[in-house]
């Protein structure tokens, strides 16, 4: 006779490898409480909380059921800004009032998506009386920044902070000339920011005296005419070890270099993503005499573009020690010579295009990449030599220039292999079939109205889609047509998220909102996002509207808004 198993006579090592398909939420939901076992073999899922992508009655039951339950084992946890708006009441009072302190009394991480500064700014006040959270990851932060953000954030629960970190997505940052006189916050070790100018990086120097890490990336520089005035009265940051620098100017960019080394003695590891036309940041001969003693590794990636017609790259690479490996490639025109060390460090950066027909196999030091952007895109063909290298990427920006008609196929055969690509942007019109095909596991795809409809002409790249992505975003769409729409929902038939921003329409998008639910009935879409004017009688009073004009009634579990022309529904 047969035996019968039943799921909790599974191993714990089964047990997991199923919730491994699953999100952190769908395990706390569906497991927890079963069984005192399986709270033991889910502990891990009970520290590490993200409740993004889920749905709402979901999102609304773990939040106020579960959390409660495992709050105090949470060690890291999620929210989203956009949240405030829409959810429950009880849900508010957990996540975004000081009562975060008791539902999570041990948490070490909070990471923060889609804030806007102001938001952010309010936020922070319930943030006090943490007594193990030290690292806050703020990501995708957005308008309506104040000049006092950052120097809030730093003493944020009470000065107990020692990680912060902005990602390549938030905006850059500025501080007033007058934040930073006389306050200090000897709480932060470590930092990866965006700021505008270098004035503000100098500013920093003063605030976070104890950086031990900091990463950073800088717009512009100072108007000073003498810049040594600006590093004057500086103290050096003697404990900093861990420096990087992506920072795009082209005056006196040397000199400028000089002084910031000279505020930082003490540095291991210092790494340089740099635009300049100063040749001596890419002569050895003149960069390693300024370079701290105590270096242990130097990494960098520089984009020199040569004022002359024929410029001296033999000469310029023998200026290197021979323990440095550096390497060369050309612009497509010859204007620019990307530079690079071998290895190259870096996690993010932006290439262009144009480097694509000189790409060498030295590029495989640039292994580390996770986050690249790649400008002046005409085809498909620009894009492969380059990634080809970068099997580590996770995002993926791509900024084509080229019309449909010019939009050109691949032309060569090359193995490509991109299995951590989550995220894929198209700027421009770009064939993708051959990415897409490389990539599979990319969820999350962010096209522009006229890109999509070029891919859906393609039905070996529809297949893939349709097979891929989960999230879905069209931006600059100035007009969409019931069939488009049709299209779009037969090809994405599986996602989750759609976001739909419809720019400088005089037509209300009530028609499409309910279009989009009709497509979508009974498919495994649950958040809708459209950007656009909605006529008076539907906000009026929006959650009657929506249970008029959908299949949602009032005992469904969905929330709803509309605010700065953004129609929110997730159910």
């Amino acid at each position: 006779m047969s035996s019968v198993y039943t799921f909790e006579m599974l191993p714990d090592e089964m047990i997991l490898k199923m919730c491994s398909y699953l999100r952190g939420s769908d395990v706390l939901y569906a497991f927890l409480n079963l069984r005192a076992r399986l709270n033991l073999t889910i502990t891990s899922y009970c520290r590490y909380v993200n409740l993004m992508a889920v749905p709402h009655h979901q999102f609304d039951y773990v939040v106020s059921q579960i959390l409660p339950l495992i709050g105090s084992s949470i060690r890291s946890f999620v929210i989203n800004g956009n949240w405030e708006i829409i959810i429950s009441q009880k849900a508010f009072t957990l996540l975004f009032t000081s009562f975060i302190s008791n539902i999570f009394p041990q948490i070490e991480k909070l990471t923060l998506k889609c804030f806007t500064g102001k938001r952010l700014f309010t936020f922070l006040d319930n943030l006090t009386d943490l007594s193990q959270l030290v690292e806050l990851d703020i990501r995708f932060l957005r308008e309506d920044v104040d000049d006092t953000l950052m120097r809030k954030i730093f003493a944020s629960n009470n000065r107990r902070l020692r990680l912060v970190s902005f990602d390549n997505d938030s905006i850059a940052l500025n501080l007033s000339e007058d934040n930073h006189k006389n306050i200090s916050f000897p709480n932060i070790q470590e930092l990866k920011i965006n700021l505008e100018s270098i004035q503000i990086l100098l500013c920093l120097f003063t605030l976070l005296p104890n950086l031990h890490r900091l990463h950073v990336c800088v717009e512009k520089s100072s108007h000073e005419e003498d810049g040594r005035k600006l590093f004057a009265d500086l103290s050096p940051l003697i404990y900093l070890t861990d420096f990087q620098l992506r920072f795009a100017d082209f005056v006196g960019m040397f000199d400028t270099i000089v002084n910031i080394l000279n505020q930082v003695p003490f540095l291991e590891t210092l790494t340089f993503d740099l635009w300049t036309n100063d040749e001596r940041l890419v002569n050895g001969s003149n960069l390693i005499p300024i370079l701290p003693s105590s270096l242990k590794q130097f990494h960098f990636l520089i984009r020199y573009y040569c004022s002359e017609s024929n410029c001296r790259i033999d000469h310029l690479l023998k200026s290197w020690p021979n323990h440095m490996r550096v390497s060369y490639s050309l612009n497509e025109d010859d204007s620019c010579l990307l530079f690079y060390t071998m290895p190259c460090c870096l996690r993010s950066t932006i290439i262009s295009a144009k480097i694509s027909k000189h790409v060498v196999s030295s590029w495989t030091y640039m292994e580390y990449v996770e986050d690249l952007q790649i400008s002046d895109v005409t085809c498909l063909n620009d894009i492969i030599p380059i990634v080809k290298h970068l099997h580590r990427l996770h995002t993926l920006a791509v900024d084509a220039k080229n019309q449909p008609e010019n939009a050109t196929s691949l032309t060569q055969s090359i193995r490509l292999r991109l299995p951590w690509l989550k995220k894929l942007e198209v700027h421009g019109i770009c064939e993708l079939f051959h990415l897409l095909q490389a990539a599979p596991n990319l969820e999350y795809l962010i096209v522009e109205h006229n890109s999509i409809k070029h891919l859906l002409e393609d039905e070996p790249t529809c297949s893939l889609l349709q097979k891929q992505i989960v999230r879905l975003e069209i931006f600059r769409v100035e007009a969409i047509d019931t069939e488009q729409l049709k299209r779009i929902a037969l090809v994405f038939n599986k996602i989750i998220e759609f976001i739909l921003n419809i720019e400088n329409s005089r037509t209300f998008i009530d028609s499409i909102i309910t279009a989009a639910l009709l497509l979508w009935k009974n498919k495994e879409l649950f958040s809708l996002h459209i950007g656009g004017l909605m006529s008076a009688e539907a906000t009026e009073n929006l959650q009657e509207w929506m249970v008029h004009h959908s299949d949602l009634t009032r005992e469904h579990s969905f929330a709803i808004a509309y605010q700065k022309n953004w129609f929110s529904l997730w159910w």
